[in-house]
């Protein structure tokens, strides 16, 4: 299948060598509409700030594949800020990417409201050059 799916997409990659990103393939259906979606839940500390994403992409080629990064859904009961992260993100061996080294990442940070405790959520895209975006929606429950 990963063969496949290398072989029906080289036309609409050539540009941007993006056949799989750091958390797996993309289906036929996301390369057609340019976007990868994902959606992770967390328990949070009422008040206090969290660090939820730690994101950051590389091309095969070594080159910076830079997402620009937007809150697309504010969530109601808190904030989001992203901030430069120290961490820097590695390939396993068998991405081709594992080749490059490290590359510096992003972060997604969230607070709620002082006092607040319940569900909250919000969704977040970021788009790299070639116009391919990640969209990730963040389900929180606030302790």
């Amino acid at each position: 299948m990963k063969k496949l799916l290398l072989i029906g997409t080289a036309a609409l990659l050539s540009t941007t060598a993006l056949a799989q990103d750091s958390k797996g393939w993309w289906t036929y259906e996301e390369l057609s509409a340019g976007v990868k979606k994902y959606e992770y839940s967390r328990q949070v500390l009422a008040g206090k700030k969290i660090e939820l994403g730690n994101w950051g992409s590389m091309k095969p080629d070594c080159s910076p594949d830079v997402m620009e990064w937007k809150v697309t859904k504010e969530p109601e009961q808190g904030t989001v800020e992203f901030s430069p992260s120290t961490a820097q993100l590695s390939y396993p061996p068998d991405n081709p990417r594992s080749k490059c080294g490290k590359t510096k990442t992003i972060l997604v940070i969230y607070k709620s409201n002082d006092g607040y405790k319940g569900e909250d959520w919000f969704e977040v895209t970021g788009i790299n050059a070639a116009g391919f975006a990640e969209e990730i929606t963040y389900r929180l429950k606030v302790r």
